[in-house]
C-alpha cells in the first residue's frame, strides 16, 4: 500500500477539480476516472440524477472504475474537493453526494456530511469530513458514481 495521499485532478469543461483522498488503508490497484456532466460522456449514463439534497443541482458527476478484483480504500473521511471554474459556479454551498446502497439492495444518492462554500462566484472547497461509526472510502471492484451539487 501506498502512504501518501492520492490526488486526482480532472477538467471538464470551464471546471476543473482536484480530489485528494487520505492514504490508502488497504488493497490496491489502478483506479480509472473519469469526470462528467451525464450528458452521454459518462457510460452508463447515470440514472437516476443525483437528488440527495431537496433544491440542489448537480455540478459534476464522478466516475470511479476499479477494475481489480479487490476493495480500494482511504479510510474514514471524505477527500478533500477543490473545483475552480473559468464561468461562474451557481449557488452559495456544494455537496459531496454518493451513489451507494449503504449495505442495502437499493442504490440510491446519499449526501455524505462533506459540504463547503462558493467563494468568489467560482470556485468551492470540500474540506474532508469523517464518515459515520464504522464506515470508510471503499472502491469496490466495478464503477461507483460521485457527483458534487451545488445550491
Amino acid at each position: 500500500m501506498p502512504s501518501s495521499n492520492a490526488t486526482v485532478t480532472l477538467t471538464q469543461g470551464a471546471l476543473t477539480l482536484t480530489a485528494t483522498f487520505s492514504a490508502n488503508t488497504a488493497g490496491s490497484g489502478t483506479i480509472n476516472v473519469n469526470a462528467g456532466f451525464n450528458t452521454g460522456d459518462i457510460t452508463p449514463a447515470i440514472s437516476p440524477a443525483d437528488n440527495a439534497t431537496s433544491g440542489f443541482t448537480p455540478l459534476i458527476y464522478l466516475s470511479f472504475d476499479n477494475n481489480t478484483t479487490n476493495t480500494i480504500s482511504f479510510g474514514s473521511s471524505t477527500p478533500k474537493v477543490v473545483i475552480t471554474s473559468s464561468g461562474a459556479i451557481s449557488g452559495a454551498n456544494c455537496n459531496l453526494d454518493v451513489y451507494s446502497s449503504n449495505g442495502g439492495m437499493t442504490s440510491t444518492w446519499n449526501f455524505v456530511g462533506a459540504t463547503g462554500p462558493v467563494t468568489g462566484g467560482n470556485s468551492v472547497t470540500i474540506a474532508p469530513s469523517p464518515l459515520g461509526s464504522g464506515m470508510t472510502v471503499d472502491f469496490k471492484p466495478g464503477q461507483q458514481i460521485v457527483a458534487i451539487s451545488c445550491k
